[in-house]
Formats: C-alpha cells, sequence, structure tokens
C-alpha cells in the first residue's frame, strides 16, 4: 500500500512546517527568476510542473554564501576578546520541492566537510535540514546526471522521494528516520492508496561513458584539449556559484582598530586570486590550468579521495556561463576521446 500527497498538501505541508518555526526553502520566484529561497508564506512555493531546475542550487543554506565565524574586539591595554558564532540558533529547516540532483549533493558535501576536520558550520545546518525530493517527470536541455551516475528519481540525500502520479498527486517514499519522523508529525496530510500507482519519471539516457573519464584524465594532465576548453573562460566563477557541489571557500578578518568580524566567503578555483601566495608565486598562472583543475577535481581527485564524483549533471554551469562554456560537452569529448 503506496502513502500519497497531493499536490495542495503539499503546499499545507510548508504552511504547517513555517508555523512550527522552521525555516522552509522552496523553489520560489524572485524577480522573475526561479531561486531557492526562504519562503515566508506556503503559496510562494511553486508547483512542480511550473520550473525543471531552479536557477540557483540550495547548497547556500547550509554553506552559506558568507557567514561570520566569530567576532572580535579590542579592549583596554591591548585585551582581545572573541565571540563564536551561536550556531545552535539556528532554525530547523525543511527543503521541499528540490530536484533528486540537488538532495544527491549533500553526501558529496558531507564527504570534504567531514574529512580530517568537521566542519560545524557545516554540520549544524546539514544536520537541521531535512529534504523531501521531487522525482524529475521532464528533463532540462543540459540536464545529464545519468551521464554521471545520478538519476531522475535518485534517492542519495533525500529524507523523503516523492514521485508524481496521477491526479497532481505523489506517491511518497520516507527514506531516513528524518523523512519519517516528518511524515508521522504531520500525518493527517498524507493518505494511502491501494496498490502502487504508476509514477511519472524521466528516462534520461547516459550520453557518454563516465567510466572512460578518469583514465583519460590519469594520462592527460598535459594536452591541447584544455587550452582550447579554456579559451573562452572568463574566470568570473558562475559556474562554482551556482554548483550544488563546489565547496572551495576563503576566510579574511574585516573591521577596524576596534575588532572586527572573520568571514568565510564563498571562492572558486576559476578565479586567478585563488592560488596566488603571499610571496607574489601563483602555481596556476593561467585560464587553461585553472580549467583544468575543475574537470580534475570533480572527476579525478574527489572520486581518488571519496570514492565520488563531485558532479551530479544538474548543467547549472553550462547554464550560467556568460559565454556557454558547456561541461556536458567537455566530459562528452573526453569521453569520445578515450574511447578511440
Amino acid at each position: 500500500m503506496a502513502t500519497i500527497i497531493t499536490a495542495g498538501n503539499l503546499t499545507r505541508l510548508a504552511g504547517e512546517l513555517m508555523k512550527a518555526g522552521c525555516r522552509v526553502i522552496a523553489p520560489a520566484k524572485l524577480d522573475g527568476m526561479v531561486v531557492f529561497k526562504a519562503i515566508t508564506d506556503e503559496h510562494e512555493m511553486l508547483p512542480e510542473g511550473e520550473y525543471i531546475l531552479p536557477h540557483s542550487s540550495f547548497k547556500e543554506f547550509v554553506f552559506p554564501r558568507t557567514e561570520c565565524i566569530l567576532r572580535y574586539r579590542l579592549g583596554e591595554q591591548g585585551k582581545v576578546s572573541y565571540e563564536a558564532t551561536n550556531l545552535d540558533a539556528e532554525p530547523a529547516q525543511a527543503a521541499i520541492g528540490c530536484r533528486p540532483c540537488d538532495a544527491a549533493s549533500l553526501p558529496i558535501l558531507d564527504k570534504v566537510f567531514g574529512w580530517d576536520y568537521r566542519d560545524e558550520f557545516y554540520f549544524k545546518r546539514r544536520e537541521k535540514l531535512t529534504v523531501v525530493s521531487i522525482a524529475c517527470s521532464r528533463a532540462g536541455e543540459r540536464c545529464y546526471c545519468t551521464s554521471v551516475g545520478c538519476a531522475p528519481d535518485s534517492k542519495a540525500g533525500s529524507d523523503i522521494l516523492l514521485k508524481k502520479t496521477a491526479g497532481d498527486k505523489y506517491v511518497v517514499e520516507a527514506l531516513s528516520d528524518k523523512g519519517r519522523q516528518l511524515a508521522e508529525k504531520h500525518a493527517s496530510l498524507f493518505e494511502k492508496a491501494e496498490g502502487e500507482p504508476p509514477v511519472e519519471v524521466v528516462d534520461l539516457k547516459p550520453a557518454f561513458d563516465v567510466e572512460k573519464i578518469k583514465p583519460w584524465l590519469d594520462t592527460h594532465f598535459e594536452d591541447p584539449l584544455w587550452l582550447d576548453m579554456a579559451a573562452r573562460c572568463m574566470g568570473c566563477g558562475t559556474c562554482a556559484y551556482g554548483c550544488p557541489t563546489c565547496h572551495c571557500f576563503d576566510i579574511v578578518d574585516e573591521g577596524d582598530l576596534r575588532g572586527g568580524c572573520r568571514l568565510k566567503n564563498w571562492d572558486t578555483c576559476a578565479a586567478v586570486l585563488f592560488t596566488k601566495h603571499g610571496s607574489g608565486h601563483n602555481p596556476r598562472t593561467s585560464q587553461e590550468q585553472r580549467y583544468r583543475q575543475r574537470v580534475m577535481h570533480k572527476f579525478k581527485y574527489y572520486l581518488e579521495k571519496f570514492g565520488l564524483r563531485a558532479c551530479v549533471g544538474c548543467g547549472r554551469c553550462s547554464n550560467r556561463c556568460p559565454v556557454g562554456q558547456d561541461l556536458y560537452a567537455v566530459l562528452k569529448t573526453i569521453a569520445e576521446r578515450a574511447a578511440k
């Protein structure tokens, strides 16, 4: 017997969570663009049929664009006092209506933020986040999740996975304790259906063999392809800022003689200053080297270190690039060269 939730009750679920003090993150319109945002009214949440993939990812709600990690103040006789950010004050969060590719980014981020040092700024928010994703019944022009080992109905990172069925309803699959607790707490919004209703999940065929990518990268650190691919790259970083798995950051102090704030800010390996040393030396002086690093990191280094590729195939990097650089096309080219 399947569990069902209607589109209307999904909206009501968002409302009930907000009334309970939960921050609800959902696809909504902002200046005419579909983005993930913390909504203040359940009716801001767009119906699933009105979008394929929001312009932004929801990573900023576990890994903010900028955050103060501590404040410091210079007192009398040069004594410095510190006040760390109180992460316990962060509210519970629920991401409703995200796609499985966004949800699948979370286990990838978990690896790097919990590696040799556990980043509590990330994990405090992560532990308070419940993810209710909706499987894709349509694919965008640059969606290639199945080509990198993900899927339109992937379960990775989701606490509840919804699959569209007839009558503006969704079949509910609770995948974690957090998901089951949410469904139990709001049980009146869910109903039982006889049997297993047919669901709508897009059949997206892989466009290339991802298993051929890393062996080619292992032996082609120096290759003319990198210069060709990087020729149009401006190093603006919009690909990294839109990517749900990119996680580079910088830490800077901002303040005056009396004190200030230590900030953790998003950064990107595409930027010319990203690897510049205090001495002035920069080991990656060209955009060719920086573009190569981006591909190598996602499909070689991360895979070697953590056993996962740092890409879920959402296509945002290609959709957002102001000069039309297309990672999907780059990967397809590499796979084709490897096959030869």
